[in-house]
């Protein structure tokens, strides 16, 4: 906590709220996928602004951070990383994702903020949850989301293909099963996230696969205020468009862990 000191300089308040937010943070940083269970290991780095991006922008902080939540699998074998040379694993390809993210930090904002979540790990697919914050002045810091789909079998990044028969009419019936959850779900949403801009990156950047089927990530609505809850389609939700095979069937009971 020798940073938080730092940033409270001796404020008693301070640094007792900023213990309290560290403590209801460490449930959340062991959690399981499936059968794995997944501990959140944090990188964080300070960096000092240089002589030319403070010419560049002069307006901009002196310093800024960067901070990356990256999620480590408690298994003697990496399962992200399959039977192939890691460059041609979902580790590989996520690790390439989030490094992309990184770089653009130093043109993007003063602060950033990544957070990996893995939502599905077995024999078919990786899925990653990734949130982004980044604070470049202003009130709030702008937030986004995205999502990593890795296809185990075909050692690429998953296509729609992979999963939904062409010869349907998948998106727009699919896209209307989870318009049906969300609202009866109970939750006040606005018409702009049930309206097809609301909606229609959902198939791009925003569902993960997990081992009991499709799951749409929660994310903002129309405004920051506004929060989209998650919503989970199973395999048999999903099987009138899925193509031969695309779900994955669970793996033995005694298989090692």
């Amino acid at each position: 906590m020798a940073w938080a000191e730092g940033d409270c300089q001796g404020d008693a308040r301070c640094l007792r709220y900023q213990y309290f937010n560290y403590l209801a943070a460490v449930p959340d940083t062991v959690y399981r996928v499936g059968r794995w269970t997944v501990y959140n290991t944090s990188v964080y780095g300070l960096e000092w602004a240089d002589e030319d991006l403070q010419g560049t922008d002069p307006s901009r902080a002196f310093t800024w951070d960067f901070q990356l939540t990256w999620p480590r699998v408690d298994a003697r074998v990496n399962p992200t990383l399959g039977e192939v040379t890691p460059g041609d694993s979902a580790f590989a390809a996520l690790g390439a994702r989030v490094h992309t993210l990184m770089a653009e930090w130093i043109q993007a904002g003063w602060n950033r903020s990544l957070d990996v979540h893995l939502e599905g790990v077995n024999d078919c697919y990786v899925s990653a949850n990734i949130t982004d914050s980044t604070y470049s002045g202003g009130a709030h810091p702008y937030e986004d989301f995205s999502t990593f789909n890795w296809n185990v079998r075909a050692k690429r990044v998953l296509q729609n293909a992979d999963l939904f028969r062409t010869d349907t009419d998948w998106k727009s019936e699919i896209l209307a099963l989870y318009r049906q959850r969300l609202q009866a779900s109970g939750t006040d949403l606005s018409e702009w996230v049930l309206s097809s801009d609301g909606t229609n990156s959902l198939f791009t950047d925003g569902f993960v696969i997990t081992d009991n089927g499709l799951r749409f990530v929660e994310h903002e609505g129309a405004t920051r205020n506004e929060t989209v809850p998650a919503i989970d389609l199973s395999w048999h939700d999903l099987a009138p468009w899925l193509v031969a095979g695309a779900s994955c069937p669970p793996p033995p009971i005694d298989r090692p862990r």
